[in-house]
């Protein structure tokens, strides 16, 4: 997501701080932050690019933005410059394009950093990568979509959408939220408090103070009776009920049961969980892969989990990478 505010970029990058701020998508290389700055590491802890960034995104199709000073551009795998700091604001590269602003004007430019398409037929205060075909778009506070031709698909009328996903995206109007179709109409009513994107069919709904999921059918195939739940990941879902988390499959049943103070998604097999305040790793059995020892765990990622150890003297945690036996690849500190 690109928005026309500095203000409100800056601060959407610094709430990754400790996940977005080191995790990657798309390469083998690991962003991390030292003393001296940002740089990457690959998967065997080596660093490819020496911390000497200020600030810069995770790689996708094998390129990352770049901040110096304050304009944005983008790097090449090996840490040169592919194209020169030129932009106000930039995002990630998808299917060979990225969003990015100069002199205020949105547009999407190519790899090579060519303008592909200039949106300077409305004022845009926000725009999405494309998805499916289509790019979310906020103008004047409302929310609509265009397609790759800059061209009004669907009428910013909503408060605010995803992106399509399957032929479907969720939207909120009026504090509802339901679901529309490629020319936005209503596949599921707007009637929710919340709903998530679809994952493995079904989508997390919230009533007031229960969360249940619905299928695409908008019918609820497990019912609202949770205080918290996540998404479905790899065919299991993080729930909380009387206090504790456990695990359900697509049928509602319990496949994990309910000891866990907190639980997250399943990636790569595993889930980060917390017992007590010490989060560790447990695999879809529910048995613990790593034992729980760290302030900090998210999902693991082509193999790596970032993690923290607390603090450094009281100023900052200690962030490491580590693999699935629980050996430190890289860590922060020395």
């Amino acid at each position: 997501m690109i928005q026309n505010s500095a203000i409100c970029f800056l601060i959407y990058l610094q709430a990754g701080l400790g996940s977005g701020d080191f995790n990657i998508t798309g390469t083998n290389l690991y962003k991390i932050t030292t003393l001296s700055g940002k740089g990457y590491i690959d998967s065997k802890g080596a660093v490819i690019i020496k911390p000497r960034l200020w600030n810069c995104g995770d790689f996708h199709e094998n390129m990352a933005w770049v901040e110096k000073n304050g304009n944005y551009g983008y790097i090449g795998l090996n840490g040169t410059l592919r194209i020169s700091p030129q932009y106000e604001l930039a995002g990630d590269f998808h299917h060979s394009s990225a969003v990015a602003w100069k002199a205020g004007i949105p547009r999407f430019i190519s790899t090579a950093g060519n303008d592909v398409l200039v949106l300077t037929n409305q004022h845009f205060n926000e725009v999405r990568d494309v998805s499916e075909g289509l790019a979310a778009v906020r103008v004047d506070g409302r929310w609509g979509f265009i397609d790759v031709n800059g061209n009004t698909a669907i009428s910013p009328t909503f408060d605010y959408v995803g992106d399509f996903k399957n032929g479907m995206a969720v939207a909120k109007i009026s504090r509802q939220w339901g679901v529309i179709n490629t020319i936005g109409r209503y596949v599921v009513k707007p009637r929710y408090d919340e709903l998530s994107d679809y994952n493995d069919g079904l989508s997390r709904a919230r009533i007031g103070a229960r969360i249940g999921f619905i299928s695409t059918n908008d019918i609820f195939t497990i019912q609202p009776i949770f205080l918290d739940a996540g998404t479905f990941s790899e065919g299991l879902a993080a729930v909380k009920k009387n206090g504790r988390w456990s695990y359900i499959d697509a049928s509602g049943k319990t496949v994990i049961g309910p000891r866990f103070n907190k639980a997250t998604e399943f990636t790569e097999s595993c889930a980060s969980v917390r017992v007590g305040q010490k989060f560790g790793f447990i695999d879809r059995d529910g048995e613990f892969i790593i034992k729980p020892e760290f302030e900090t765990a998210f999902p693991f990622d082509r193999g790596l989990a970032l993690v923290s150890f607390g603090s450094t003297f009281g100023i900052s945690p200690k962030w490491a990478y580590i693999n699935k036996s629980g050996k430190i690849i890289w860590k922060s500190w020395f």
